[in-house]
């Protein structure tokens, strides 16, 4: 409602509920054979190692994700268990070899 007085504009202002709302941005991981991975989320892939020439099974949980890399821990390679973190290029993550973990 508006009512003018003197050249002036008054509004009246009604009382109003503001709608709550929280925003939490995550990143997601996209991998070649369109799978997407979470941070907190398990994640198992393969990479090349041209000592042994054969490829490493790597099981480990997402702490962070960058544009080039991700951050793992809870690192399982080749079923050894390994402590603390690691920073695994995308780029030595071998095509389609990226896969969800499951509990069995």
């Amino acid at each position: 409602m508006t009512n003018k007085i003197a050249n002036e504009t008054i509004v009246e202002r009604r009382k109003c509920k503001y709608m709550k709302y929280s925003i939490k941005t995550t990143k997601t991981l996209k991998t070649d054979n369109n799978l997407n991975f979470f941070i907190g989320q398990d994640i198992a892939f393969m990479i090349y190692n041209e000592k042994s020439n054969c490829h490493n099974h790597y099981i480990g949980e997402i702490t962070e994700i960058t544009e080039d890399a991700i951050i793992i821990k809870n690192i399982e390679i080749n079923k050894e268990y390994i402590d603390g973190k690691m920073i695994i290029d995308l780029n030595l993550i071998a095509p389609n070899s990226c896969g969800y973990v499951s509990i069995s």
